[in-house]
């Protein structure tokens, strides 16, 4: 006999880790555990806070430009790219799905894991209902990773690429913004160039404007 389904997710409450990953298995959507409160990754929509925010055509571009520019270029060397459905255990128990990471192949060995500890780079795009958390929580939290290298924000609205890189665990962060299409996003941990119009590909932006 199959065990019973888990509870349907109390938003109002805070969960244990050990929770969370019971209730996020068996989650139609993935969410995101921050300070205990649960809360789903595409945030919630400021017009129905009981409700989802959804993905707009432009973020799941951007995402996908960027899994495929870092993949290949990384193919055949020992790293990892990997989507916006897989898990990150954050310090402090808590969880989040960038929407890309890159990892060490030799430190994340198991194929079967279900989620990774020693992200290299990550990449977050920007998205009206998740944006504070992307700029505060994940900003501070991302960075506490010993094995983290590079944090990159992506704008959806306009050509806006923030990134912030150390060259080790023990190194000061340093900040870069990109907003051209002539620029390329430097990857120093991966000896990577990508440029921004291939990040950007297929994008429909109109006059820059602040987010």
């Amino acid at each position: 006999m199959l065990p019973p389904p888990p509870p349907p997710i109390d938003y109002t409450r805070p969960y244990s880790l050990e929770e969370f990953l019971l209730l996020d298995d068996h989650a139609a959507a993935p969410h995101e555990l921050w300070a205990s409160q649960i809360v789903p990754k595409s945030g919630f929509d400021p017009h129905h806070p009981a409700a989802m925010a959804g993905v707009t055509v432009a973020h799941s571009l951007l995402v996908q430009n960027c899994l495929a520019a870092f993949r290949s270029r990384l193919r055949g060397r020992q790293c990892r790219t990997l989507g916006p459905e897989m898990r990150v255990l954050l310090p402090n128990e808590q969880i989040a799905y960038p929407d890309v990471v890159v990892t060490n192949h030799s430190a994340e060995q198991r194929l079967g894991q279900d989620h990774l500890r020693n992200p290299l780079v990550i990449v977050e795009v920007l998205a009206p209902a998740t944006q504070v958390r992307d700029r505060e929580q994940k900003l501070v939290q991302y960075r506490l990773l010993s094995s983290l290298r590079q944090f990159v924000l992506v704008s959806q609205h306009r050509i806006w690429v923030e990134s912030y890189t150390r060259p080790t665990a023990s190194a000061d962060w340093t900040s870069h913004t990109y907003t051209s299409l002539a620029d390329a996003l430097l990857v120093p941990a991966l000896h990577l160039s990508l440029p921004l119009r291939e990040l950007y590909d297929e994008l429909e932006l109109g006059p820059l404007r602040v987010l």
